[in-house]
């Protein structure tokens, strides 16, 4: 997402907030915290997000074992027409790129 876009969002969600609080209160005070408030809850969301986001990404680096990428038809859902276009690329038969995406999978050395 672009900078200034999010920049928009969030002021836009925060001036929301507070004209929100102050036409269901008329008090300047309540709006200031409230507005306070909503913000502390938006930091405290991102920080939680970006804390899932690492353990995912250590999750799936764990799995991998380092491995980069696969073809096989376990990881990203490829066909056997898909393998058997991947083979005819790489000058290979569908077997042999059945064979790699295995190894790659069960992260047996090539």
């Amino acid at each position: 997402m672009n900078f200034m876009i999010f920049c928009r969002l969030l002021g836009l969600l925060l001036c929301g907030t507070a004209a929100t609080v102050y036409f269901a209160s008329q008090s300047i005070r309540l709006t200031v915290v409230a507005t306070l408030a909503c913000s502390l809850l938006l930091q405290m969301v991102y920080f939680a997000s970006v804390l899932f986001l690492i353990w995912r990404s250590s999750c799936a680096g764990k799995a991998g074992q380092g491995l980069s990428f696969s073809i096989g038809p376990r990881k990203f859902g490829t066909s056997r027409l898909t393998m058997m276009r991947v083979g005819m690329k790489l000058k290979m038969g569908p077997s042999a790129v059945k064979r790699s995406a295995y190894r790659c999978y069960s992260r047996e050395a090539p």
